[in-house]
């Protein structure tokens, strides 16, 4: 069985199984998802525990494309989250309550600009979902009206409502570094998540991948997939603002990702009991920096 759905809830974690979840979890499970609820409560060993559990996450509107289902479970994988783990885009599994069949319109994109929005059932009425995220983009309703945004949302009939001040109605084509950077440095003090792609929560790849998901790029999920991908490699030594830097021991994957900001400093998903960061490159990361490479 394949088939062909949409994400329907603000933001929903893509586990490694059925099983993974712990009974901490559950607020991430449900729909809607309570994302922020779950990692206010996370511990850092908690979050730490994530390791092995979660894969990554996909915003309200994604679609999927769904391999089997059972017991309230499906396994998928994230076309928009180019991967070499399956060339169809990243695979795992997410509850099939955060699921729906969707006919997603073809128009253009409102993608949302800040940390986390609220999106409403009419300008300035009642929401419709909160920390609704960073980089989701969903197919426009028509044009900009008083300051907002109507939008196509799943499993909803009549469009919906951001706010004109949270979301730009056009991808820009071609980001500059400082676009880049101000997006990026947006999350500066927020915790690291293991897996995390959105607003509230971001690993170091998840990171650059939403970065670049907001100017409308498409850049893989995982590090070494990104090192892999970049259109231009470059030499450290020829390292520019913007540039992405790759970081991996002898013989093995390069393990971590960060977005140059100049003179040997970087802005990046640190580590779990670390937050969002820019910081001169310490020695342990110059001492592991493999590469860098250039999508801007």
């Amino acid at each position: 069985m394949t088939a062909v759905r949409a994400v329907a809830v603000a933001t929903a974690t893509l586990w490694t199984g059925p099983q993974a979840p712990r009974p901490l979890d559950l607020a991430a499970l449900g729909q809607p998802s309570k994302v922020r609820e779950w990692t206010d409560q996370m511990t850092e060993p908690d979050r730490l525990d994530l390791h092995g559990r979660v894969e990554s996450q996909a915003l309200l509107g994604d679609v999927v494309v769904v391999d089997e289902e059972h017991d309230g479970w499906a396994r998928v994988v994230l076309p928009a989250q180019p991967s070499s783990k399956d060339p169809r885009g990243y695979p795992g599994w997410l509850p099939t309550a955060q699921l729906i069949d969707w006919d997603r319109p073809t128009t253009t994109v409102a993608t949302v600009r800040t940390p986390t929005c609220t999106l409403y059932d009419s300008p300035g009425g009642v929401a419709v979902t909160v920390d609704l995220s960073f980089a989701t983009a969903l197919p426009t309703a028509g044009p900009l009206e008083d300051g907002w945004q109507a939008v196509h949302v799943p499993g909803r009939d009549d469009p919906a409502w951001l706010p004109e001040s949270d979301v730009d109605p056009d991808p820009v084509a071609h980001p500059t570094p400082h676009e880049l950077l101000e997006a990026a440095r947006q999350f500066a003090g927020l915790p690291y998540l293991w897996g995390g792609t959105c607003g509230l929560g971001f690993d170091c790849s998840g990171l650059v991948h939403a970065v670049f998901r907001r100017f409308g790029v498409t850049v893989p999920r995982d590090a070494d997939d990104q090192a892999a991908a970049a259109p231009v490699r470059i030499s450290p030594a020829d390292v520019v603002t913007g540039d992405l830097l790759f970081f991996g021991f002898a013989g093995a994957d390069i393990h971590h990702v960060g977005i140059a900001t100049g003179d040997r400093r970087m802005l990046h998903a640190a580590e779990t009991g670390r937050c969002v960061t820019e910081e001169a490159l310490p020695p342990h990361r110059l001492d592991t920096l493999v590469g860098a490479g250039r999508w801007a």
